[in-house]
């Protein structure tokens, strides 16, 4: 190469990265600073498909015929003006959109083809309260994204607007009278409700350097749930800054406590959602990141702690009984959260609001209730817990009554200290009555029966574990002991006397392999929450009772039906048929058979949560078994 053309080939590629660096920044950094909520589509990360494809290899031919019949009838049943009205789906706009606006139509069919992405940004500004909308897009060809642009602008009466560097923008205006701001800059489609949100947005297009919402702290989190098909973001620090607007008119016996809002506000920092769906599967994750330097800064070491979850650990869960479908396990720094409560009540303090007296969340219990916070909670709590489900919804009438068997574990410090808590929170209900009397009486009502007459609590022994029964109405029917250091709660009853017989039995050995978590895939970090569900087993528990209810439901359309034909209404649209007793089977039977395919081809679905880097992560995910895979 001769040596001339190395500086031509550099001035090239020096001109040439700015536009590149364009092209492959995020959406997010096209949002301005001052964004409070943003929401992020990546379709390709979103396959409904995937769901339709659990289903693949099941017949609905014949239930799809029958099924235009029983929207009729239902339509007939439910609503006899409605007869004639056709809902608008998806395909009747496309349908008016193709009508009316040819063009748009085409362009948007060549974007869903060539893939595309999206994020709408809520923006709150610091000089003015009232907020705005911002949808930035980006084609997967930018000639794609300029048909688009032309064909919006040629269905919505777009005028000429103004410009911003190289963008022309175009007014559109709709028959709501709604008008939105539209423009285009290298690649990347804005549509706005402000003026200045968009020529903001334009200028980050072109590589302006601007603040955007993707140099927000959160933000940085965000972009690490991946993959994401649709991504929220909750920027706290954001709204903060738009509070300030309003600080001048807070009241100066208030500004102290209006100040540290705004920073716990910037300590909480924000929070950020993301969802996939593929064959592989369906994933939840969340994300919630504090500002650690700013909460020791400010002296919010309570909050901190109870933010980062400081002393939190999972005790070693029992073993799972035989037939358990879900089980979980999760912690709360609730002395952190104590400590927290009161140094607010602290900050009211200083303000005169207790009369100069010394208030805290327990001085508050205590006088107010004659609630002893320490001896109820405190004193023995070991901060984290443990439930199991022992059975999923089906046949059995007990599980709707009562409701699936489940049994809640929760470590302790001192059994003794375990059992006082527990008659001191059945003393404060029992301390409530004048509460729910008092109300009653101001509301000119009769007086309400009292805890000791609505509630029953007997004590009794099961094989040498002493324990509370309380039963209420139809329906609740809980047992309480403790022993083994641990205090156990279960519902029905049944559920805590299996539990004290297996006391001392073998098990399966404890630890995340046991509970169904597969140690190669745990999230990095502290893990203080868990939970493993057998999906399938609920969604076969929902078969039995599809099946269980399927004659009683085909009976009911069909009597409704022959009640309609024998009074000779004239509601059906034309060419519908009434539905035979037979023909509602076969809808039901189909229901009954995608309940069981549905069993068969879902996993068992896991949630982590974890804490590092000064964030809380969460993940919660359900494989899918799809056909091929």
């Amino acid at each position: 190469m001769p040596k001339r053309a190395v500086p031509l080939l550099l001035a090239v590629v020096a001109l040439a990265l700015p536009a590149f660096a364009a092209a492959q920044r995020p959406l997010t950094a096209l949002l301005p600073d001052t964004t409070v909520l943003a929401v992020e589509v990546t379709p390709a990360a979103f396959e409904p498909g995937a769901l339709r494809s659990l289903l693949a290899g099941l017949d609905t031919a014949e239930a799809a015929a029958v099924w235009d019949d029983v929207q009729a009838l239902l339509v007939a049943l439910l609503d006899e003006g409605a007869a004639g009205h056709e809902a608008e789906d998806l395909d009747a706009w496309r349908d008016q959109l193709a009508q009316g606006c040819p063009a748009l139509a085409t362009a948007v069919e060549d974007v869903e083809a060539g893939g595309w992405t999206a994020a709408l940004g809520v923006s709150v500004s610091r000089f003015a309260p009232r907020p705005g909308a911002l949808v930035v897009a980006r084609a997967g060809s930018r000639a794609a994204g300029a048909r688009l642009l032309a064909g919006a602008v040629a269905c919505f009466d777009g005028r000429r607007f103004g410009a911003e560097g190289p963008s022309t923008i175009f007014l559109l205006g709709d028959e709501s009278g709604t008008p939105l701001l539209v423009a285009e800059r290298d690649g990347a489609l804005v549509v706005a409700t402000d003026p200045d949100l968009l020529r903001g947005a334009l200028r980050r297009a072109g590589g302006s350097g601007e603040p955007s919402h993707a140099d927000a702290r959160i933000s940085g989190y965000a972009a690490q749930l991946e993959p994401a098909g649709v991504r929220v973001t909750l920027d706290l620090n954001a709204v903060a800054d738009a509070m300030g607007l309003f600080r001048g008119a807070v009241v100066p016996e208030a500004a102290e406590l209006f100040d540290r809002l705004v920073t716990t506000l910037r300590v909480v920092n924000g929070y950020a959602w993301g969802v996939a769906l593929d064959e592989r599967g369906l994933t939840v994750a969340t994300v919630g990141a504090w500002d650690a330097r700013l909460a020791a800064a400010e002296g919010e070491d309570a909050l901190l702690a109870m933010l980062a979850c400081e002393g939190c650990a999972l005790a070693d869960p029992a073993p799972v009984p035989a037939g358990a479908v879900a089980v979980s396990g999760d912690a709360f720094p609730v002395h952190a959260a104590v400590k927290w409560v009161d140094s607010w009540f602290a900050e009211l303090g200083a303000t005169g609001a207790f009369g100069g007296e010394t208030v805290t969340l327990r001085s508050l219990l205590a006088g107010e209730l004659g609630f002893d916070l320490d001896a109820a909670l405190l004193d023995w709590f070991g901060g984290s817990w443990h439930a199991t489900v022992l059975g999923a919804y089906g046949t059995d009438l007990r599980d709707w009554l009562q409701g699936p068997p489940t049994l809640t574990v929760l470590p302790v410090t001192s059994e003794a200290a375990a059992w006082e808590g527990v008659r001191r929170w059945l003393a404060a209900a029992e301390d409530l009555d004048w509460l729910a009397q008092g109300l009653a009486r101001e509301a000119g009502q009769a007086r309400p029966p009292s805890f000791e007459e609505a509630v029953s609590v007997r004590e009794l022994t099961h094989a040498g574990v002493d324990y509370l029964r309380l039963r209420a109405g139809p329906s609740l029917d809980v047992g309480v002991a403790v022993f083994d250091d641990q205090l156990v709660i279960g519902t029905p009853v049944a559920s805590l006397l299996a539990a004290i017989d297996r006391r001392g039995g073998s098990g399966a050995g404890a630890g995340a392999e046991r509970l169904g978590l597969d140690a190669g895939a745990l999230p990095a970090g502290r893990l203080v929450g868990y939970s493993v569900t057998d999906v399938g087993a609920f969604l076969r528990g929902l078969a039995d009772v599809a099946e269980l209810a399927a004659g009683t439901v085909a009976t009911t359309l069909w009597l409704g039906g022959y009640g309609l034909s024998e009074a000779e209404l004239d509601l059906l649209p034309e060419g519908a048929a009434l539905p035979t007793y037979d023909d509602l089977l076969v809808l039901t039977d189909v229901a009954v058979a995608a309940l069981e395919l549905l069993a068969e081809r879902t996993g068992p679905a896991v949630g982590t949560t974890a804490f590092r880097d000064d964030a809380r992560w969460s993940t919660w995910s359900l494989p899918l078994r799809t056909p091929g895979r």
